[in-house]
């Protein structure tokens, strides 16, 4: 891996963070594998390996792609897609899956990151965002 402190590789071509899918831009700096296409943001690639999270009792770890395939109805399977349980969106990059087998918990990187309900006095108490 190599490291870049200025959002670019030198090729000023357009380029996606593989684990939370959002784009690198200039300033950003980030890791690039020097064999394949795959880039990290310097903070992505930081993620803790495990966690613990306040919607979920179970303990979550890091994984490079869910370990099961998205069914969309009806039985459409697509691999390497999961639908993240705090903001109800499909994902493709990294996710914190619940460690209990017999759960099927996913957040993805970004969600993951948000620890704390948000409360916002234009919005009611009794619903955190």
């Amino acid at each position: 891996m190599k490291f870049h402190n200025n959002g670019t590789n030198g090729d000023h071509e357009c380029m996606f963070c593989d684990a939370c899918i959002l784009p690198i831009v200039p300033l950003d700096c980030f890791f690039s594998c020097m064999q394949c296409e795959f880039v990290l943001h310097e903070a992505c690639a930081c993620l803790p390996r495990k966690k613990y999270h306040p919607l979920h009792k179970h303990p979550l770890v890091l994984l490079p792609s869910p370990s099961e395939f998205y069914v969309f109805p009806p039985d459409f399977c697509v691999e390497g897609m999961f639908k993240c349980k705090r903001c109800d969106q499909l994902g493709c990059g990294f996710v914190y899956e619940c460690t209990d087998e017999d759960c099927v918990f996913k957040l993805d990187v970004r969600c993951a990151s948000i620890n704390d309900p948000l409360v916002h006095e234009c919005h009611r108490r009794d619903h955190p965002l």
